[in-house]
């Protein structure tokens, strides 16, 4: 073998690990990335959680949805709190279809969402919006529902 077939192998060589190392720190950066997108969807729920709840502290009266008591509340306050729940539990569903949360994240979520899909407010507020959002949504609180 010439100097000049040595050194082509040994350029092809490096050529080669050079490629192989670069897409290892791809892959690790894509990994890095999408711990990233999982830790930022967790707070970006607890966030709205805790919006959700100082909502419901600044005014009363909306925390009534999850007591059973309708007393002097207007009809389309509470219909309107319940609504935004509703919401935040798709987010938190679409997250976790998405992968973007972990089971040990999700089964207190789900547990959550059990007990605010109990509610006799929501469900009927649920019920009168359902169809506004997506099948595979809908077919997972009715499940949810009925576990």
């Amino acid at each position: 073998m010439s100097k000049f077939e040595i050194w082509i192998v040994f350029l092809t060589f490096s050529y080669v690990v050079a490629t192989v190392l670069l897409f290892g720190v791809s892959v690790y950066q894509i990994y890095q990335y999408r711990k990233e997108l999982r830790s930022r969807a967790l707070f970006e729920l607890i966030a709205t959680n805790r919006e959700l709840l100082m909502l419901g502290i600044q005014y009363p009266k909306l925390l009534k949805v999850f007591a059973n008591t309708k007393d002097d509340i207007e009809e389309e306050l509470l219909s309107r709190y319940a609504q935004l729940w509703i919401n935040h539990a798709q987010a938190a569903w679409f997250r976790y279809v998405h992968r973007l949360l972990n089971n040990d994240e999700w089964v207190p979520l789900r547990k959550d969402l059990l007990n605010m899909f109990q509610d006799p407010e929501v469900k009927k507020r649920w019920e009168g919006s359902k169809w506004a959002y997506p099948k595979k949504f809908q077919s997972f609180i009715d499940n949810l529902q009925n576990s």
